[in-house]
């Protein structure tokens, strides 16, 4: 029982470092209505895509294999609705 508990603390924080990637991939969208200098742009624009990215992946790692299969696989959605049509 508290593996289960595990599970889901580990998958909670998976999708939250995921949710993180997209508002750090946001902040970079809104990079060249900053007023920045010219050169911490850049700068600034490397380090957010290393962020995204590495939170991406680590969420990603956290949340695992089997949420990945349940929820967030397309081929299970296509596959979902033609079932739920048919009945």
């Amino acid at each position: 029982m508290r593996f289960v508990g595990r599970w889901r603390w580990g998958q909670t924080l998976g999708i939250l470092l995921v949710l993180l990637s997209f508002v750090a991939y946001g902040i970079l969208l809104s990079l060249p209505v900053l007023p920045l200098e010219g050169g911490m742009k850049p700068m600034l624009a490397l380090i957010l895509v290393g962020v995204g990215e590495a939170t991406f992946w680590i969420g990603g790692l956290f949340v695992g294999k089997e949420l990945y299969q349940r929820y967030l696989n397309p081929y299970h959605w296509i596959r979902r609705s033609g079932a739920n049509d048919s009945s």
